[in-house]
């Protein structure tokens, strides 16, 4: 195993050094073409190093994209032909350059035409291995004839949400956009391809990823949830995750069993938080609603916060945070505390009063968090989002909360709370979101609180709860 992990790593210097043979081989060919015009024959004295230099890189391209191979997920026959695409695109160039310097014996083998013939043989196969090469990573449609005549598949417009159909036109597209770079039929990470519905519930290397009915049992959801500095969390390599409202959506459409292709979103009735998601997904939000449903925090507001020093950051990370400034702010922090496998890190917690009024989003999710730690996160003045998901917290701690005047989403899945924490929560004016699937609420009362808040839970019952 740890010899394969050294391969592997050796492996992914090969998006890298592929690149150089492409660049140096690519450059032969146009000076060997170019220095066919008389005025410019000057020029083909660079080739030989031109071709030289593409021969070396490209057979360390070929050695570290055979250990990349050897991670497996990537489909047999397109890997074949883009590896022997590469490996006869190596041996041609050398090939070449030793028709450059005249080395091969023979006439004809010496004269300007045989290379001609090879700089014109090397770009028909560079083209095709870079071809197969872009298939493996980015799906088999990546250089496809369908461009030139605007077969590209796009987001398709709806304009009437309830004939939409659930899985193709809502679920579908979801996955696609965030897991199908990894997840298609030639590059199958885990083993996993969500390129049809078939596929996805056939799962993976683990099994399936998916369970019909039981969202939170199944690994799609389990993956989507963890804390991003988690190496299990999807997707990876920092691809943009889920928002919490496709994370809704997806989550939704697995409780309903997996709804068909053919069903459409009236048929399937789903609630009207869940509803809400969609619209915005589609682009098909009615008029006047100032949710954000996927955007939890108003970035570009103006909010005035005390500077935040070199030194505070880095006691933060040395700490175990994960840090980031808001890009429009460098004073307004994103802060993360890792889950840390059951171990409680949450008397860390106190560490953050010393920039109580610069977290402008905050995530302890998973660990060990209790009502003792939200008595100093009460105190955070300019909190817009935070997430307390998967720690021992109950309407008790909650109601410490009730001061963030600027709180706009919380996420409460697998707490403690109960409906009670809701009636608490709906005194909130800033609040938008309240997330609390995996927690005892099973349903809401339209009348039990009067609040403009929306309530995302697993339960088919949950609905938003707009007055």
């Amino acid at each position: 195993m740890a010899l394969l992990d050294v391969q592997l790593f050796f492996g992914k210097f090969h998006p890298l050094i592929v690149h150089l043979p492409i660049g140096f081989l690519l450059l032969a060919v146009v000076l060997q073409l170019t220095g066919c015009l008389p005025r410019y024959r000057a020029i083909r004295s660079a080739v030989p190093f031109s071709l030289i230099a593409g021969c070396i890189s490209a057979l360390f391209a070929c050695v570290t994209g055979y250990l990349l191979s050897l991670g497996g997920d990537y489909n047999p026959q397109t890997l074949d032909t883009h590896m022997w695409s590469g490996i006869i695109t190596a041996a041609l160039s050398l090939i070449a350059w030793l028709i450059s310097i005249r080395i091969i014996p023979g006439k004809w083998l010496q004269s300007a035409r045989a290379l001609n013939i090879a700089a014109l043989t090397l770009l028909a196969l560079i083209t095709i291995a870079g071809h197969y090469g872009g298939s493996l990573t980015h799906g088999s449609g990546y250089i496809s004839t369908d461009i030139l005549f605007e077969k590209t598949k796009e987001k398709k417009k709806i304009t009437n949400i309830e004939e939409a159909l659930v899985f193709e036109d809502i679920v579908y597209p979801i996955l696609q956009n965030k897991c199908g770079n990894c997840h298609n039929n030639n590059k199958k990470k885990g083993q996993l391809s969500m390129e049809t519905l078939e596929f996805l519930k056939k799962g993976g290397k683990h099994g399936a990823v998916v369970k019909e009915g039981k969202p939170l049992e199944s690994e799609l959801i389990k993956r989507v949830l963890l804390d991003p500095a988690d190496e299990k969390f999807m997707p990876t390599d920092g691809k943009p995750p889920l928002t919490e409202g496709e994370t809704a959506i997806i989550q939704w459409w697995i409780e309903k069993q997996m709804a068909g292709t053919d069903q459409k979103l009236a048929a399937a009735a789903p609630p009207a938080a869940i509803k809400q998601h969609i619209q915005q997904y589609v682009g098909s939000a009615p008029a006047g609603n100032n949710h954000a449903a996927d955007t939890a925090g108003t970035i570009g507001t103006i909010i005035r916060t005390p500077s935040v020093s070199e030194a505070v950051l880095t006691q933060l990370t040395k700490e175990g945070f994960a840090v980031k400034q808001i890009s429009y702010n460098p004073d307004l922090l994103d802060v993360t505390l890792p889950s840390s496998a059951g171990v409680s890190k949450a008397d860390k917690i106190k560490i953050l009063e010393q920039v109580k009024d610069n977290i402008f989003w905050l995530n302890v999710a998973g660990n060990q968090v209790t009502d003792e730690q939200l008595s100093v996160i009460k105190n955070f003045s300019n909190l817009q989002r935070l997430r307390l998901d998967n720690n021992p917290v109950t309407d008790g701690g909650i109601k410490a909360l009730l001061t963030l005047s600027s709180l706009e989403s919380i996420n409460l899945c697998y707490t403690n709370i109960t409906e009670a924490c809701l009636a608490d929560l709906s005194t909130m004016k800033s609040l938008q979101s309240v997330y609390i699937w995996g927690t005892s609420v099973k349903e809401i009362k339209q009348d039990s609180t009067k609040s403009n808040f929306r309530i995302i839970s697993g339960e088919s019952s949950a609905f938003s709860i707009k007055p």
